[in-house]
């Protein structure tokens, strides 16, 4: 039996584009495995052309020999993917707080919701050669309940100040994903191990990286009321009988979201090492409130691009194998100066009000990192 040399040539193109397909720059990682794949199509596309048939058998060597290349490079591809995975406790504080203007820009009332407990985190890092790399991470919160507070001022003509405080009920989500690319490998076997000796290391890299970041939070407050205070013609007027039950329970959500540049790198020496992580974000904002009191519901978007600052310093320590246990610190914060304000109540809806000002989120702590990296 005999092949036609054009199926022959359509067989191995279709071959060749897998095999580069699926090795992912083969030739500049790998070199002769793929460049012999290579040569063997361009002999076979340059052979004579008196020749319009080949004897099967041989066919077959061929095929065999591309298809074991192909495997050989797919085997290598794999041998060289680094899989990171690792959980986090935080210990968290911060809060978060919006702040409402008049026509004038002058305040008129100010929320701030104190933030306080765990985060749970949870990430993981495929590297996918020794430059590449794509990260993801998540939080979710476990917080402990505190006291917002909610001030007014100039309410009336002889209300120049107001102040409420309650219990309140607040939860966290965060959602991160980076693509890495490293500029920089240092290790003591290199011809810049100089560099390692002046910094007592034995490697030092980093990393550029890109992504996505946003958090989403949900702040509840409910009874009791345990501050109810006012400035009445400039004197104090305190509620009595706090602490208050009025069936309060209104909501306030806020989400952060958009793209991120950083930089991180990291020092190792034996099985002690340390890193830092530094990156910028900017950031659209949009909240929703419900007063259940008032029967109150209005919706927050942003005007203009705000800014988020993301730090973080760890040290780990290699104990067994590929696990690693770890100590670190990390610091998030939001800043949204500008929105704009849409809402519904009894007797009043309105639209797209210049109203709010500095929805500004904080959030830190040290935290706990056990990991494993295979």
């Amino acid at each position: 039996m005999r092949i036609r040399r054009l199926d022959l040539r359509r067989v191995v193109i279709f071959l060749l584009l897998s095999v580069a397909l699926l090795s992912y720059m083969p030739s500049t990682i790998y070199g002769t495995q793929y460049d012999d794949a290579v040569a063997l199509y361009l002999e076979l596309e340059n052979a004579d052309e008196d020749y319009d048939y080949i004897e099967e058998d041989e066919y077959i060597e061929e095929l065999e020999y591309i298809e074991d290349e192909q495997r050989s490079i797919i085997e290598k591809t794999l041998d060289n993917i680094e899989i990171e995975f690792a959980v986090d406790y935080q210990r968290v504080s911060g809060e978060q707080l919006f702040t409402v203007v008049d026509s004038g820009g002058a305040s008129i009332s100010q929320l701030t919701y104190p933030i306080e407990g765990d985060m749970y985190i949870m990430r993981g890092e495929v590297r996918f050669n020794p430059r590449i790399s794509l990260g993801i991470k998540y939080g979710s919160s476990n917080f402990s309940n505190t006291t917002s507070s909610d001030e007014d001022w100039n309410l009336t003509e002889s209300i120049t100040y107001q102040i409420t405080e309650q219990d309140t009920e607040s939860e966290m989500e965060t959602f991160d994903v980076s693509l890495y690319w490293r500029l920089l490998d240092i290790k003591n076997d290199s011809d810049e191990k100089n560099v390692n000796n002046f910094l007592i290391t034995d490697r030092i890299s980093l990393d550029v990286f890109g992504g996505y970041h946003q958090q989403k939070g949900r702040y509840t407050m409910k009874d009791p009321i345990t501050q109810y205070l006012r400035i009445v013609d400039d004197a104090l007027w305190q509620s009595t009988g706090l602490p208050l039950y009025e069936g309060l329970y209104s909501s306030y959500k806020v989400r952060y979201s958009g793209p991120k540049l950083g930089l991180r790198c990291r020092g190792e020496k034996g099985r002690l090492s340390t890193g830092l992580s530094m990156a910028y974000a900017y950031i659209k904002t949009t909240a929703h409130g419900w007063w259940n009191l008032r029967s109150y519901s209005f919706t927050q978007k942003s005007t203009q691009l705000g800014h988020a600052i993301m730090l973080d310093a760890n040290m780990r320590y290699n104990f067994y194998n590929a696990w690693y246990a770890g100590i670190g610190y990390n610091y998030m914060e939001y800043v949204q100066e500008k929105l704009k304000e849409s809402g519904v109540q009894p007797g009043d809806t309105y639209d797209d009000l210049d109203i709010i000002r500095d929805v500004n989120n904080k959030v830190y702590g040290p935290y706990f990192t056990l990991g494993v990296v295979w």
